[in-house]
């Protein structure tokens, strides 16, 4: 079951973890656990293997099909369309484009302020031809981050349609891992021999367990982490 465990620690990872990565990380479990279900040589753990699928399929079948999912995974340079098949990926970019052109309309739109002020018309046939040069060049803007392969998120600078569609459509995942560890770690602490403990003492104790690098990192060097 380690390819489980591995899956779980990715999406409660509290670092670069964002909705964006449920989808790969979902995909790859499901396509490990296909490649156990089919090892002749695993034969006590199939019935195991075969749970493990059938309640990912429960679980996370339908929410392949959620465009906002969609979205978040594809518009994150460190996936973009690797999780997904040919059909789907053909699906995901139709998907993706629709809405960079949603944004660039809408980024495009003039202001009703000034909606009544006339404009000369010869300036505006003449400057028709930057007009058509810039559509040109924000409709290719899927093609070339698609073309580029993964990356990593400072990648979205050179896309700004698509950093904005990150941004609107990812979200930090909602996980309690960060508490459970605090509590795992007081738990080793608060043993039934160290029932003595003091509330000062037990929280400094906890606090430098879980804070040990940051508190070594000070300990050799306090000038870098100092105020000035």
């Amino acid at each position: 079951m380690e390819p489980f465990t591995q899956a779980l620690d990715v999406l409660q990872n509290e670092g670069k973890m964002s909705i964006g990565c449920v989808f790969p990380t979902i995909r790859l479990l499901q396509e490990t656990m296909t490649e156990f279900s089919k090892d002749i040589s695993i034969v006590h753990c199939q019935p195991l293997v075969s749970a493990v699928l059938l309640g990912l399929e429960k679980r996370f079948g339908l929410m392949f099909h959620n465009n906002h999912l969609r979205l978040a995974s594809i518009s994150d340079p460190n996936f973009k369309t690797i999780w997904a098949d040919e059909e789907e990926k053909a699906q995901l970019i139709t998907l993706l484009k629709s809405v960079v052109r949603r944004h660039q309309s809408t980024d495009s739109t003039p202001d009703q302020g000034n909606a009544n002020i006339p404009s000369p018309a010869k300036k505006t046939r003449f400057l028709d031809g930057f007009k058509k040069k810039r559509t040109s060049i924000e409709s290719d803007e899927v093609d070339s981050y698609l073309s580029e392969g993964t990356g990593e998120l400072s990648s979205l600078d050179r896309f700004p349609t698509i950093k904005k569609i990150f941004l609107e459509y990812n979200s930090a995942l909602a996980s309690s891992a960060a508490c459970e560890r605090v509590f795992s770690c007081a738990g080793l602490i608060f043993t039934a021999k160290r029932t003595n403990l003091t509330d000062g003492n037990f929280e400094a104790l906890v606090f430098l367990k879980l804070n040990g690098d940051c508190c070594r990192l000070w300990a050799n060097n306090p000038s870098k982490t100092s105020k000035k």
